[in-house]
Formats: structure tokens, C-alpha cells, sequence
């Protein structure tokens, strides 16, 4: 499903640059996905934010959806709610894009 893999491409991204930027990833547990994505939005280990609180929200959502796929049956799954997922989609790859592009290029 592509809001699934559209937030797990932004984690692989997020792990790498947690270990290349951070020194590490966040130590395991049931939580370890959501401090991840926390650490992206927030000044780290003396590296600025990587990502604005407008991004982290809306990345917040996607992390909540994908955990969702992964943790129910889809007869679950809220239609408005994907369908909205899937609108902002676009918005929220631009946002996420230029902001984690910015920290290497700026």
C-alpha cells in the first residue's frame, strides 16, 4: 500500500541518518518507531531539528496509519481516514523532502 510504504521509505531514511548523524538508533522497544521519528523533529546531539513541527505532525499520522496495517486486519481501516492520508500525501513528501534535503544542502 503506498501510505505504508511512503512512511516506512521515511523511516529507512530517518534510521540512516540517526546512526550516521546521532551515533545511534533509539534503543529497542515497543516504541522505538515513534522516538525515531520525535528525534527527527528535535535538536539532537548538537544537530539542528531535521524536521519542522508542521512535518512532524503530519508525519505522526502516517506513523500511526502504518502502524496500523501492520498491527490489524484491513476490514479494519477507516476509508475517510486513508482517503484523507492520500490527499496530503503529496504536500507531505514536498514538506518532508525539502526539509531533510535542506539539512545537507544548507
Amino acid at each position: 500500500m503506498k501510505l505504508h510504504n511512503f512512511y516506512t521509505g521515511c523511516e529507512r531514511i530517518f534510521r540512516t541518518l540517526a546512526s550516521e548523524l546521532n551515533g545511534a538508533l533509539p534503543a529497542a522497544g515497543f516504541d522505538w518507531h515513534k522516538r525515531l521519528l520525535e528525534r527527527m523533529g528535535a535538536e539532537w546531539a548538537g544537530r539542528p531539528a531535521l524536521l519542522s513541527a508542521g512535518t512532524l505532525r503530519d508525519l505522526r499520522e502516517y506513523l500511526a496509519f502504518r502502524h496500523v496495517v501492520r498491527n490489524i486486519y484491513g476490514f479494519e481501516l477507516d476509508a475517510e481516514r486513508i482517503a484523507a492520508l492520500l490527499d496530503r500525501h503529496p504536500k507531505v513528501w514536498r514538506q518532508f523532502e525539502t526539509e531533510v534535503g535542506a539539512s545537507f544542502i544548507g
